[in-house]
């Protein structure tokens, strides 16, 4: 079976997105000053929901969040701020 390369937009904070199921998360970058995702995958996969979550620099952590680990890529928007983006497990 073939593999694709899909891109699924991510918002600035929580984004559940939902995608083939072990789709491997290739990078995040910003694009047109949206955060998007870039994730290579098996359409054949049953599709699954995830959750991901940016990160702002300075920004409190106060939820109790397993991103250790999960951690995919870090972006910088056009006004300058800086986001960590993260795969939140549970």
């Amino acid at each position: 079976m073939n593999n694709y390369i899909w891109k699924y937009k991510c918002s600035w904070d929580f984004q559940d997105i939902e995608m083939p199921a072990g789709a491997e998360i290739l990078t995040a970058q910003i694009q047109n000053n949206e955060i998007y995702l870039w994730a290579l995958f098996s359409p054949s996969n049953a599709v699954q929901n995830r959750r991901f979550r940016a990160i702002g620099t300075g920004q409190e952590i106060t939820e109790p969040l397993v991103i250790k680990d999960n951690y995919i890529a870090t972006v910088q928007d056009d006004y300058g701020y800086v986001w960590h983006i993260f795969e939140v497990t549970e």
